[in-house]
């Protein structure tokens, strides 16, 4: 029975399905600890950042490489295969579209890191592509207000800095106290645990916030989520095949779909309400519902393969 017990606890699939049910059941209390998903995200990124060294980012002449693949994957195959998704299936809607393409300019989502360091994946790649990518939203946010401008309306470049200050910035720096002999071992046994119970929390704040949309709006998601269906689980699915026949290493593949995949939705949900109004939101909360069954889609596959 205690085994049965300690099974359910620390089964990462279990639990992020049970987030997923509790979000949809009883997401009204989502509302109450929502303020509790950045400090929960910088945790997740702390944690998974102790097994990174910053040196590799100077020192190694794959960070370059590493950075360039990032930006790729992340912001031009992702941009061109999402917003051509969006024109060949969803009738022309100027909100909807804005809502998409202010996720083709959000970054990396930090949950990469996390999920890298759970299966194994490349965490110098997943963790150079992570930084790199919030680091060069800072050019290409002007960029962004520059071509989707709507009149007075506008949203504070300080918002997006204090974003990169605690998802970014912070971890790395408290990362770095705990990369020592005495407390690396600790962070390695207890990671899993803390990581999935951090997801727990985080999925059903998403989840449960869009519990209305989900119960009695789901034909306004119909379309975003049947791109973001397509993007997610066959668009993945085809770059692991293609990179696989590349000889890419398991790895890295690992990291290098989770930078295709993972976007930070929570960044579009935010800019596409500040600059435009709830209907250009509308695909930010469908790639919250998708990504997630995504995540737990992509944590039974790795798992299995784990097993194997």
């Amino acid at each position: 029975m205690k085994d049965r017990i300690s099974y359910i606890l620390t089964n990462r699939n279990i639990i992020m399905i049970a987030a997923l049910n509790l979000g949809i059941l009883w997401g009204k209390y989502a509302s109450h600890i929502s303020f509790l998903s950045l400090p929960i995200l910088s945790f997740m990124m702390t944690v998974s950042l102790i097994f990174f060294d910053f040196k590799f980012i100077f020192k190694s002449r794959d960070a370059i490489k590493y950075t360039i693949q990032g930006i790729f994957l992340n912001y031009i195959l992702s941009g061109i295969v999402l917003m051509g998704l969006a024109y060949l299936i969803i009738p022309y809607n100027k909100e909807i579209y804005l809502g998409f393409l202010f996720i083709v300019f959000a970054p990396p989502g930090v949950v990469i890191v996390p999920f890298a360091t759970l299966f194994k994946g490349d965490i110098n790649h997943a963790a150079t592509g992570v930084i790199t990518g919030n680091l060069i939203l800072i050019l290409l946010f002007p960029l962004m207000i520059f071509f989707i401008s709507t009149g007075n309306q506008s949203i504070s470049p300080l918002s997006i800095l204090k974003l990169l200050l605690i998802l970014i910035v912070i971890p790395l720096i408290i990362s770095r106290f705990f990369r020592n002999k005495k407390t690396l071992p600790l962070a390695s046994k207890y990671r899993g645990p803390l990581i999935n119970w951090s997801f727990f929390l985080i999925i059903y704040i998403v989840i449960g916030l869009n519990q209305h949309v989900m119960l009695y709006e789901t034909k306004t998601l119909l379309l975003p989520m049947l791109v973001f269906a397509i993007y997610l689980f066959l668009c993945t699915f085809l770059l692991n095949v293609f990179l696989k026949f590349m000889n890419v290493s398991a790895p890295l593949r690992t990291s290098q779909t989770l930078m295709f995949a993972v976007k930070n939705n929570g960044f579009s949900a935010v800019v596409s309400l500040s600059l435009i109004g709830a209907q250009a939101a509308i695909p930010s909360a469908a790639l919250s519902i998708v990504l997630l069954l995504y995540l737990i889609y992509f944590s039974f596959v790795n798992s299995k393969n784990q097993n194997l």
